[in-house]
């Protein structure tokens, strides 16, 4: 009798090592599952351009004005510090309306008939280097589709003022600021 009572002890031992030991196992995953979606999907903005804010990438985009992109730059812009580094930019003239330039400024013919001022060029950046503010093909004219004017409300933003508009195969996803 003794010898079946420490059989039992010895199998219900067991089923607690192996509970346990499955319980540790899926625990760390969803840890791990948790990391990468952290790792994937938080992004940090280290410029002035966008405010030093710290956003999170959402599935899909509403493509509306105001709504945080980011976008791939165009290759071999000797303003840019690399083309691997993706800029964070805000829509702020959408397909259909109008870009008018006046002067260094950018005002966007809203399709409810509303004109915005989006953007203010300058001819030098904050390190001194000349600028060259983008002149549209057409003034005004109509942005095409799959075409976006971005531009960040700061001064020193490095964006459609200078690099023209954006073609929507740039745009590798949206963003919601978290802080």
């Amino acid at each position: 009798m003794a010898v079946t009572e420490s059989k039992e002890k010895t199998l219900s031992w067991d089923r607690k090592t192996i509970f346990g030991f499955i319980s540790f196992v899926l625990i760390g995953a969803l840890f791990g599952i948790g990391l990468y979606l952290i790792y994937a999907n938080l992004r940090i903005s280290l410029s002035p351009s966008a405010g030093y804010r710290v956003f999170w990438m959402k599935d899909g985009c509403n493509f509306v004005r105001r709504e945080f992109a980011l976008v791939k730059p165009p290759s071999g812009d000797p303003h840019l510090i690399s083309d691997a580094i993706l800029l964070v930019k805000s829509f702020a003239c959408l397909p259909g309306e109008r870009i008018e330039k006046k002067g260094l400024k950018y005002f966007c013919h809203r399709a409810d008939g509303f004109v915005e001022e989006v953007a203010v060029a300058k001819t030098r950046s904050r390190k001194g280097k000349p600028l060259k503010p983008w002149e549209p093909p057409e003034n005004p004219m109509i942005i095409p589709d799959g075409y976006y004017f971005m531009a960040n409300p700061t001064r020193d933003s490095y964006d459609s003022r200078y690099l023209g508009l954006v073609p929507r195969e740039r745009i590798v996803g949206c963003l919601i600021p978290l802080l």
